[in-house]
């Protein structure tokens, strides 16, 4: 065929040579087309060698085991598609079509591959986020489990520190219960309690904060875990509450601003103003009952009328706005109107049960003060509590119905006393001071009345009865009847003396000392208040050292009622400032305290809740008394 194919292309001349057949190159061939032959000649020698490259693989493929990896790749197949596999033997066309199903096979698995890229990448990366997931959840598990710890030694110490509490409150309000022996070690190891319990209180916040704060780690990491979100609530709520309990009233301040943060639902804050609930019974019945609360304007505290609850039995009563400072005005015919301050905790429900006392058995000039609970001490850092003021911790305390005086004693008051009494007696119970500074004395004057003398600094100033005193340096109340002025310069003793007359002669049967409870509950209602109207005491609100400026001159008494701006809720007057006022101690059976502070001392000393201790006898231009009494039973 080949042959054939050069005769054709007149490469080749055929002749008969002695009856055979001769071949012979022709010579315009090889003129012409020796590029072509030897592109021929060229191509036969490169099939030629292509064929023994697949003789030698395909010989070494057989020996070695039809070894996959022996066989050829596609390029190597490209070179044999130009042997004619008919010239091939069977070892090494077997071997070829071997290479050529691997070879698709192969380039079918690349194109999978290639179509598989987008899909493993996503698998990749989703694989990538669960580890990252993974990872995050062991971290926020981490804070979690730590904040377990953290809350479970912080319920420990709280549960501590309520215990060591009620244990303090229980020797506070029974010191004076016991023997006048007895009582110092009583106080000294409740104060020995409230201390641990302090401490304890202290530790507990401080744990269940650490344990709010790997909480709250927890949920930079993962915002969307609502039960970590949910348990920081709920110890936000144990925070509040040990914050109410232990009077740390900014930190209480401070959480209370933060729950809404994690209180989603709103429930915890529902919780903060759940409103309590009242039941009120009166002896007699149907009683119309008024409620007022109390609202904070500024440091002082203002009522805010909210209408009548109707008339008693009053049956679970919902105070719909919430726990707080209330007062509850109550009147039946033929009965004296009755006040009553009640502070009411969140979701409390209270009861009351009041006799009304009839109409007329309440003195004139006197306040009723009905049965109940009110808030007794100090709420203030331990330095000033027993450094300054000389008081217990705040704490729920109780009293019975009782009357108070709504003023001072007045000299006048003093002055009656004094002449219904035998001329030795009443020498010795005769308002005075011996001091060239500052003193008072009251004198029976030869022709009849009295006459005061008052000593401000040096400077005397007298007058007689009907005669008004002139304070020198005073831009007002500069001139006042000095009748009015609260009895001062008197022992405890002397008001002891006075008590009993008045109890003696009918004018206020069953008169006493004030026990200091009574006095505190009267000046301050049932609430937390440090004066009688509220927090802030403004210089013309009672009669203390900035009344008048604080100038030597201007210094002294006032008439009684002259300051109604700090009225308390009771009714009753110069709870502050004026002059100290002898009580029976509380705290120490059969001991007196002062109470109520004086026109020569400052705000601290003023207020409500200090407590200054003085020997029975003593007697001081800036101390007096005020009258309580016993209710008639029945």
């Amino acid at each position: 065929a080949a042959l054939e194919a050069l005769i054709r292309g007149r490469l080749v001349v055929a002749r008969e040579a002695g009856g055979e057949t001769a071949y012979e190159v022709a010579h315009e061939a090889l003129i012409q087309g020796w590029d072509t032959l030897r592109g021929w000649l060229s191509t036969d020698s490169d099939k030629q060698k292509t064929r023994a490259r697949v003789e030698a693989a395909a010989a070494e493929w057989v020996r070695l085991g039809r070894a996959r990896d022996l066989l050829w790749s596609e390029r190597q197949l490209a070179e044999a598609n130009a042997v004619d596999e008919g010239e091939l033997l069977p070892r090494e066309a077997e071997f070829l079509s071997s290479s050529r199903r691997v070879a698709r096979r192969r380039r079918v698995a690349r194109v999978a591959a290639i179509a598989l890229i987008p899909a493993v990448v996503a698998l990749t990366a989703g694989g990538l986020k669960v580890k990252a997931k993974m990872d995050l959840d062991a971290v926020v598990e981490g804070h979690a489990i730590q904040s377990v710890a953290a809350a479970a030694e912080g319920f420990r110490l709280k549960s501590e520190a309520d215990e060591q509490r009620r244990r303090a409150f229980d020797l506070f309000d029974g010191a004076g219960a016991g023997s006048a022996e007895e009582a110092p070690a009583r106080l000294k190891e409740a104060e020995r309690l409230w201390e641990a319990a302090l401490d304890a209180a202290r530790q507990a916040d401080a744990a269940l904060a650490d344990a709010s704060q790997s909480l709250e780690a927890g949920l930079k990491l993962d915002p969307s875990r609502t039960a970590l979100r949910d348990r920081v609530g709920d110890l936000h709520m144990e925070r509040i509450e040990l914050a109410e309990r232990f009077h740390a009233s900014e930190r209480k301040s401070d959480l209370e601003k933060r729950l809404h943060l994690f209180d989603d639902d709103g429930r915890r804050r529902r919780q903060l103003a759940e409103a309590p609930q009242l039941w009120i019974e009166t002896h007699p019945g149907g009683a119309a009952v008024s409620l007022e609360r109390y609202a904070d304007d500024h440091g002082v505290r203002r009522l805010e009328p909210l209408g009548a609850l109707g008339v008693t039995p009053i049956q679970g009563a919902e105070l719909s706005r919430g726990p707080g400072s209330y007062l509850i005005t109550l009147k039946a015919p033929g009965h004296e109107l009755v006040r009553a301050p009640l502070a009411l905790d969140r979701g409390e429900h209270a009861r009351l049960s009041l006799d009304l006392p009839a109409e007329g058995s309440v003195p004139p000039g006197f306040a009723y003060i009905p049965p109940g609970r009110f808030l007794f001490g100090s709420p203030d850092i331990e330095g000033l509590r027993r450094g300054m003021l000389n008081t217990t911790p705040q704490r729920p305390v109780f009293t019975r119905a009782y009357l108070i005086g709504r003023f001072e004693v007045t000299f006048g008051d003093w002055i009656t006393f004094l002449v219904d009494l035998p001329p030795g007696e009443r020498a010795l119970r005769t308002p005075q001071t011996r001091s060239h500074a500052w003193g008072v004395e009251l004198s029976e004057l030869s022709g009849g009345g009295f006459r005061l003398t008052l000593v401000l600094n040096g400077e005397r100033i007298e007058a007689r009865e009907g005669e008004l005193v002139r304070i020198p340096a005073r831009d007002r109340r500069a001139l006042q009847d000095w009748r009015r002025f609260p009895v001062s310069a008197i022992s405890a003793d002397d008001a002891e003396a006075y008590m009993a007359w008045l109890d003696r002669t009918g004018r206020v049967p069953r008169a006493r000392l004030c026990d200091e409870r009574e006095w505190e509950r009267a000046a301050r209602g049932a609430d937390d208040r440090g004066f009688p109207h509220g927090d802030r005491l403004e210089p013309d609100d009672a009669n203390f050292d900035e009344t008048y400026g604080r100038v030597s001159l201007a210094f002294g008494p006032d008439e009684v009622g002259s300051h109604p701006a700090s009225e308390s809720p009771f009714g009753v007057l110069d709870m502050t400032g004026n002059v100290y006022e002898w009580t029976r101690s509380a705290l120490l059976p059969g001991a007196v305290i002062l109470r109520g502070g004086a026109w020569y001392y400052d705000q601290i000393s003023n207020r409500l809740t200090n407590r200054t201790a003085a020997e029975p006898m003593t007697r001081d231009l800036r101390t007096g008394v005020r009258v309580c009494a016993d209710v008639a039973p029945g």
